[in-house]
């Protein structure tokens, strides 16, 4: 916690904090693009919370793996590493 990394951040959410992506358009997208979509989302997440996730899914038809996990928009932990090891590890 320094002045540095608070400023950083503080930056960070001035610049997305209005940043609210259309729905409709990022599901055509993927829904045209043939990719492979994993989601890895946070039970608690206030950022992104489920109910928006759920929207976007529910829109998509290429059968998207979404993956909650129990935690908020902090995925960067030690559940979290043992869940991509665990589920997406040595996959190419």
């Amino acid at each position: 916690n320094t002045k540095e990394k608070r400023r950083k951040l503080y930056n960070t959410w001035q610049t997305y904090r209005r940043f609210k992506p259309n729905l409709d358009t990022v599901a055509v997208i993927l829904n045209t693009g043939q990719v492979k979509l994993h989601l890895l989302t946070g039970k608690y997440d206030k950022v992104l919370p489920p109910w928006t996730v759920n929207r976007l899914l529910k829109k998509l038809t290429i059968n998207p793996v979404n993956n909650q996990l129990d935690s908020g928009h902090d995925l960067i932990s030690l559940k979290t590493s043992i869940y991509l090891e665990r589920y997406i590890g040595g996959r190419k």
